[in-house]
């Protein structure tokens, strides 16, 4: 089994996995929903870094992985 373990960033004090999600497709090729579970099995094995910027799709990336209400619920259940 691959390990996902932190690592702790000491320029913002806080552990971040080894492993990231690129989000230029955010929006793009993936849409909302497939979004939050790519997001929501990310953060199931570990994974909380997630790379997006607002070059990646015009925005999209940052808007479609920004959805208030579904960050919410996902980031209260873990």
């Amino acid at each position: 089994m691959v390990d996902f373990s932190s690592h702790f960033l000491a320029p913002i004090g806080l552990p971040v996995s080894r492993l990231a999600v690129g989000g230029s497709h955010f929006g793009v090729s993936a849409r909302r929903n497939n979004v939050m579970r790519i997001v929501s099995a990310a953060l199931d094995f570990g994974v909380n870094f997630f790379d997006t910027a607002d070059i990646y799709g015009k925005g999209e990336s940052e808007s479609e992985s920004e959805s208030e209400s579904e960050s919410e619920s996902i980031a209260e259940s873990y």
